[in-house]
């Protein structure tokens, strides 16, 4: 259902071992943006690990991991 929304790609629950990737929304930045999109992994194996989201919020995650990713 989550996926119905254009803005999510991919998510998962704190402490979780799946991660849910929203396979329209997915491929077609992947193919707009490669970055964007190891980036939105990242981001949830994050959250599988334990990092919780507001604070800091989801846009501050990902942007985070692509100024550390891709410099």
């Amino acid at each position: 259902r989550r996926c119905q929304d254009p803005n999510i790609f991919a998510m998962t629950d704190q402490g979780s071992r799946v991660v849910y990737v929203c396979g329209r929304q997915f491929a077609f930045v992947d193919g707009n943006n490669p970055s964007q999109t190891e980036a939105f992994l990242i981001h949830e194996a994050l959250h599988s690990l334990g990092l919780g989201e507001n604070p800091p919020s989801a846009k501050e995650i990902t942007t985070r991991v692509l100024a550390m990713c891709h410099p």
